[in-house]
């Protein structure tokens, strides 16, 4: 039920911000965006591979570069024992280079940093820094640049000082 309960909620939050993805007020382009991923995890780990689901928000800080916040949360059964979990909750910063920008289709590189929190059935939460890396494209609804954008979540590969999730 808790995890239903948590996907609920991280649905519902992307859903209300689709109407309104992204603005221009005064030169200043921002968006919010929902996050919706595959998260795979390495063998060794025993946890199942999930869904990640969160919320973004960016800001066009000038037509070839942005910067993004992003939160997101996935839930892992164990394999064995699937009365044990794992909860990872991801929080990041990341620049994005975006090529193309007047185009309907604009591609783009990111790169960012953030911490990511663990948090297994019956223990408590433990955090290590990550880093991101990913390429995706920015698709405009009109045809113009930037400000009337739709997102689709690019791929990403996390790293962090142990290796989780890489």
């Amino acid at each position: 039920m808790k995890r239903f309960v948590v996907l609920a909620t991280t649905a519902a939050l992307g859903a209300a911000a689709l109407p309104a993805l992204a603005s221009d007020v005064s030169g200043m382009t921002y968006v919010i965006f929902p996050r919706v991923e595959a998260v795979g995890l390495d063998s060794e780990r025993e946890f199942k591979d999930e869904m990640q689901l969160g919320v973004g928000a960016g800001y066009g800080i000038s037509e070839n570069w942005a910067v993004e916040l992003n939160a997101t949360r996935s839930q892992h059964s164990h394999v064995g024992n699937p009365d044990f979990d794992m909860d990872l909750t991801g929080i990041s910063l990341s620049a994005l280079r975006i090529f193309a920008a007047d185009s309907k289709v604009s591609p783009f590189v990111s790169l960012g940093y953030g911490a990511l929190l663990r948090k297994f059935t019956g223990y408590s939460s433990d955090a290590e820094s990550m880093l991101e890396a990913g390429v995706g494209a920015e698709i405009s609804r009109s045809g113009a640049s930037a400000p009337e954008m739709t997102r689709p979540s690019p791929a990403r590969s996390v790293r962090s000082s142990d290796g989780w999730g890489s």
